[in-house]
């Protein structure tokens, strides 16, 4: 299936919108065609023109796009488009933004309508905006419905029109639209017929003439739903018909654990009976069912934002090193800002395919303990503690002789972890790892590849030098990068004969480092290469006055930070220092909530400051859960937030609230644990677990009992249902001992807390 997608834009009318222009003369009789992906990542598209999320003047315009293309019919009341899009504003406020909404529309879709002419796509139809009739827009999520129903009503087509409508389903409809939360109950009904097309294609015939495809389906199914029971009975069935006993089996384990853990329940009498008739037909090679399942392959690896510059020569030693046949750990190592971790998924990505199990990416940088790693690796591969062994004993088992990369990112904080690695890798002969750090791990089994800075035209001390050419200066890795990413942040930016020197200067003061380069490259939105070299040689006269104890790389690459910190206006930066607090990322509304007085700013103008951040290239963007945006700071620029943070005298205060925001979150989770919303709450504990963690850590330090015994008791049951028993005990343990005499509900609370761990 074709994965373009369709686009709207708007007839005006004087009655409803006066401000508008009248378009009074009748549309093109031939529009190209609109197509909309809306399952999944969102593409929009008119005939061959891809309309890319960059090109829209208002999120408003796009918002009211995408409601007319999920709505039923494509046609809605004004008054619900209102209520929809613009909740909490006045009627007029909202009646006028909706025009000024539609006109935003018409001009990213129908750039060349002239004036006078309506949409070939939207019109208002009496008290109702809606898709024109004609303009026959193509939906993927009308078409998986549609397909379906043609299942349903056509027996003889209905394996090859469920294959169809499967191919369509990309993902939750609108799953990463931060403000669709109108798509809510639609995408609940989307879900719950795809669930019920891949159970039904599985069905179709005998196992052992299971349709294509449908394997898979069910892996991601009750990974979607580690309580989906019919799901695992299907998913045990196919195992057992392809000769894969052991996977069977080892799918009822997964199923009771789940069913155990989050429900407090076992599996039926049927799936108990399907696992011991695969067990009974089972040869003396089967794997007895206690022991930890396997790991199915996998390959979380994120796409590149943008390509990897400059780093051929490392890259080509990195992947040689990969696939040699006697090397089992290789660490990729260099100062903060080289790009390890860059250059580490570049070769994880091309060497993927040499791997039968895939390739899994571990991230630690928010990881400060090293009795977590291993735990950390196992969720990633969602292996389960039992609580009675040693995590790194039952990760060994899961992974046992099977073929698997195992990315390990940012491990210079958990040094001590070396030897539970170390003890992996004996276990599991077909395992490789490949770690960044900005140290070696000094482990026996280790070959270490230093990352380089960027190569640089040599071009004096001032750029003074005879001219360099452009296309002299663009084989440069560093001239490259930085020519790349100032085109990103300033379109229509190039390299050229009359930049290039200066170019080339900036990149060598800098030292090669790709987060300098790419922190002086986002400044090029306002300022050209040539008046950036005043103020790097401002700035880089206090190199010679910073600590001694550094590594110069990383003073230099502090120093391009520093620089960039102070291009913020005083509020940014009071944002950017209090930002840094947050472990693991955040959402707007934590921001908001620990942040309030950046500058005075409430919620509003906290968003507006987090995404000038990421415009400035200090903070990051994700999509976190439930279509929430989320943000996060490299660990380098984390740290010179906190610095600044302590030395304006506001780490004690931020830190409280941080931990008042997440003792509070942890406290409204659990009242929902044991309920029908346990799932959604599950994922936002997890989501925000280093930011748990780091609020316990500074509770316990602080030694405020009251606070870390009622966050640590309100997590017991996430640490339970979420197979975190030793972390659990563990933080249990500690705030308990804060205040051993005490009787307070608190303590109560969090002695209960560890009496459920400790039977678990």
């Amino acid at each position: 299936m074709s994965g373009i997608v369709g686009a709207v834009v708007v007839r005006l009318r004087r009655d409803h919108f006066p401000s508008a222009h009248l378009m009074d003369a009748p549309p093109s009789p031939h529009p190209p065609p609109l197509r909309a992906n809306l399952l999944g990542p969102v593409r929009l598209a008119v005939g061959d023109r891809i309309v890319p999320d960059a090109v829209w003047p208002r999120r408003a315009a796009r918002s009211l796009l995408l409601l007319l293309l999920a709505s039923p019919g494509h046609l809605l009341p004004r008054d619900r488009v209102l209520d929809l899009l613009w909740p909490e504003t006045a009627p007029s406020a909202a009646a006028n933004a909706l025009g000024v909404a539609l006109h935003a529309l018409r001009r990213v879709l129908e750039p060349d309508l002239g004036a006078g002419r309506a949409s070939a796509y939207v019109e208002t139809v009496g008290n109702a905006v809606a898709l024109r009739a004609g303009s026959d827009p193509w939906v993927d999520a009308d078409a998986f419905e549609a397909t379906l129903a043609k299942a349903a009503a056509v027996p003889s087509e209905r394996p090859a029109a469920l294959r169809e409508a499967l191919d369509l389903y990309g993902g939750d409809l609108l799953a990463e639209e931060p403000d669709a939360d109108w798509a809510v109950a639609r995408r609940e009904r989307l879900r719950r017929a795809w669930r019920g097309a891949v159970l039904a294609l599985a069905e179709l015939g005998p196992a052992e003439r299971l349709p294509s495809g449908a394997v898979s389906l069910l892996e991601r199914l009750v990974s979607h739903d580690s309580c989906d029971e019919e799901a695992h009975r299907l998913l045990m069935r196919a195992y057992a018909a392809a000769g894969r006993r052991v996977d069977a089996l080892a799918q009822f384990e997964v199923c009771a654990g789940a069913l155990r853990e989050e429900l407090g329940t076992q599996p039926d009498a049927e799936t108990a009976a399907l696992a011991d008739a695969i067990r009974s037909a089972g040869d003396a090679a089967a794997r007895p069912a206690t022991v930890a399942a396997p790991v199915r392959r996998v390959d979380n690896l994120p796409a590149p934002p943008n390509p990897l510059i400059g780093r051929g020569h490392e890259l080509e030693m990195l992947q040689d090193l990969l696939l040699a046949p006697n090397v089992r750990l290789v660490t990729v190592t260099g100062t903060g800002g080289i790009g390890k971790t860059r250059l580490a998924l570049a070769a994880a990505r091309q060497a993927a395919e040499e791997f039968a199990e895939g390739v899994c990416l571990v991230p630690l940088a928010p990881i400060h303990d090293p009795a977590l790693v291993i735990p950390t690796i196992s969720r990633a591969l969602d292996v389960k503690e039992d609580g009675s062994r040693p995590a790194v004993e039952v990760l060994g088992e899961a992974l046992g002789g099977r073929e698997l990369l195992l990315v390990l990112d940012n491990l210079e904080q958990v040094l001590e972890a070396g030897g539970e690695i170390a003890a992996l890798l004996a276990a599991c002969p077909r395992l490789k790892v490949l770690a960044t750090s900005r140290e070696p791990l000094r482990l026996r089994a280790e070959h270490v590849l230093e990352t380089p800075p960027l190569p640089v035209p040599s071009v004096g001390p001032a750029g003074a030098s005879a001219r360099l050419r452009a296309d002299t200066g663009g084989r440069y890795g560093a001239v490259a990068l930085f020519a790349e990413r100032a085109a990103a942040a300033r379109p229509g930016f190039a390299l050229t004969d009359a930049n290039a020197t200066a170019v080339a200067a900036v990149c060598a003061r800098l030292d090669g480092l790709p987060l300098a380069i790419e922190l002086a490259a986002a400044r090029c939105r306002h300022l050209a290469p040539a008046d950036l070299l005043p103020r790097l040689d401002r700035r880089l006269s206090l190199l010679t006055a910073g600590p001694r104890d550094l590594p110069a790389r990383q003073r230099t690459l502090r120093d391009a930070i520093a620089w960039s910190h102070d291009l913020l206006s005083p509020a940014e930066r009071a944002l950017f220092r209090r930002l840094a607090v947050f472990a693991g990322g955040f959402g707007l509304e934590a921001a908001a909530a620990v942040c309030p007085g950046a500058g005075g700013r409430g919620a509003d103008e906290v968003a507006e400051g987090a995404w000038a951040l990421v415009d400035k290239s200090l903070l990051r963007r994700d999509d976190g859960p439930d279509a929430e945006w989320r943000f996060g700071m490299l660990e380098t620029i984390r740290e010179f937030g906190l610095e600044h943070l302590a030395a304006h005298g506001e780490a004690e205060a931020t830190r409280r609230a941080h931990a008042a925001y997440f003792r509070a979150l942890a406290e409204q989770a659990e009242q929902h644990l044991g309920g029908e919303g346990q799932i959604p709450w599950l994922d936002r504990l997890r989501t925000e677990h280093d930011n748990l963690r780091a609020a316990l850590d500074w509770t316990c330090e602080r030694r405020d009992a009251n606070s870390a015994l009622t966050l640590a008791g309100s997590l017991a049951d996430f640490w339970r249902m979420g197979g975190h028993l030793g972390e659990g005990r563990a933080w249990l343990e500690r705030a308990l001992a804060l205040a051993p005499d005490e009787i307070t509900p608190a303590r109560a609370r969090a002695l209960q807390g560890a009496g459920t761990l400790a039977q678990a």
